[in-house]
């Protein structure tokens, strides 16, 4: 009777989900150290680094299951109309890139052959990460980080990107990728033209500020997280392609191609802000001498 009466106290967090969020924006987005989150938050910095790992654990996994693999009739009905024109077909279903972030130079030896890059000749950390034509990257699409000594083809063959892809479906890839045996083995066409999956590259290197610096070597777990995570996140970002606009006066036309214009400059600007405010991206003087 005395344990159903006095039901035992939960402790109650320090921090809401709110601002917790806010915690893993500040480390990952802008790039502020642990110790320099918990004395602005007022907590410690092992709270802090508890909260980072947990949130990346959960933008992953619920991020993945928003963003699943798309069915082949999912993907015609959404299929840009600039790609049929350049292509004349709509048969590519994954466009395929690998990315490399820098890492710390472990003291060694073994542990450093093995994260060098011949590419980038430094110590970096290689992931694949592939999009569809509309620009959306799935979470089957994004594989986990590697050493930066694996080779493309290694690569792609290990992480099983190509399965997703359907039989008969094509895969656009650049020019170092040399997959075509593989995809021979799995019914899939390889296209080397443009590759609009690098600005998924960029856009997801610009808006993550935990990789302008070097990954250390005690962290690649939770690089690893928050690079899925990451490009995850891409998805709620403006899309790659637009479309024409065609405006007809009386006497002549005049054809305008334009990303953003009047009404849906405002509109995106809107979502760009909306965007921010959600990432929690902000401007903050933390000067020594603030309050």
């Amino acid at each position: 009777m005395e344990e159903a009466d006095n039901p035992k106290k939960i402790r109650q967090r320090k921090l809401d989900w709110k601002t917790e969020y806010l915690v893993y924006c500040f480390y990952a987005k802008c790039n502020i150290s642990m110790r320099r989150i918990a004395a602005l938050f007022g907590v410690s910095a092992k709270l802090v680094h508890d909260i980072v790992y947990a949130w990346a654990n959960v933008l992953c996994l619920t991020l993945g299951k928003m963003f699943p693999v798309p069915t082949r009739s999912q993907m015609l009905r959404a299929y840009p109309k600039s790609v049929l024109k350049k292509f004349g077909h709509a048969k590519i279903f994954m466009l395929l890139d690998a990315t490399e972030v820098y890492a710390d130079v472990a003291s060694m030896k073994t542990v450093n052959s093995i994260l060098y890059s011949a590419y980038k000749h430094h110590s970096t950390l290689k992931g694949l990460a592939g999009c569809d034509p509309i620009g959306i990257v799935w979470d089957e699409s994004i594989s986990a980080l590697y050493p930066g000594s694996i080779s493309d083809v290694v690569f792609t063959s290990v992480s099983k990107v190509l399965d997703q892809i359907p039989f008969g479906c094509a895969v656009e890839v650049d020019k170092g990728f040399l997959i075509e045996n593989d995809c021979a083995l799995i019914g899939v066409v390889c296209i080397r033209q443009f590759l609009p999956v690098e600005q998924a590259n960029g856009q997801m290197k610009r808006s993550t500020g935990f990789f302008d610096k070097n990954v250390r070597v005690d962290q690649i777990g939770l690089a690893d997280l928050i690079f899925r995570a990451s490009y995850l996140l891409t998805n709620f970002k403006l899309p790659f392609i637009y479309r024409a606009v065609v405006i007809k006066l009386r006497r002549k036309d005049v054809h305008v191609v334009q990303r953003l214009g009047g009404m849906v400059q405002q509109m995106m600007d809107w979502l760009i802000f909306v965007q921010r405010l959600s990432y929690g991206v902000v401007n903050l003087r933390l000067d020594a001498g603030t309050s």
